[in-house]
């Protein structure tokens, strides 16, 4: 028998399982957060945007929190989680195709 290997062998199980059990973590809230999302992507370019991007222009807006007027925000949010869904389908196929 070699220890050497059981020894990795049983570190790496225990990494995983840690691993396993913060992803699932993460994932339920990313998974609660999903109707938040979809509420910028609806709201975000939407006429009712413009109209506050609009208001905030002519300075109505003063002293309220519009980091959704800044396209750079909402765009790249709704990107990264575009990417991230991609990229959870990718580890998906790969995981289940080799194990």
């Amino acid at each position: 028998m070699n220890i050497k290997k059981l020894n990795k062998i049983e570190k790496n199980l225990n990494m995983s399982i840690t691993a396993i059990i913060e992803f699932r973590d993460s994932l339920d809230k990313y998974k609660k957060i999903q109707s938040n999302v979809n509420e910028v992507s609806h709201y975000y370019g939407s006429k009712e945007w413009y109209a506050a991007l609009d208001e905030y222009e002519k300075g109505k807006l003063k002293g309220i929190k519009v980091g959704i007027l800044s396209e750079d925000s909402a765009y790249n949010m709704l990107n990264d989680n575009k990417e991230l869904a991609i990229e959870m389908i990718e580890i998906a196929l790969k995981i289940l195709k080799e194990n």
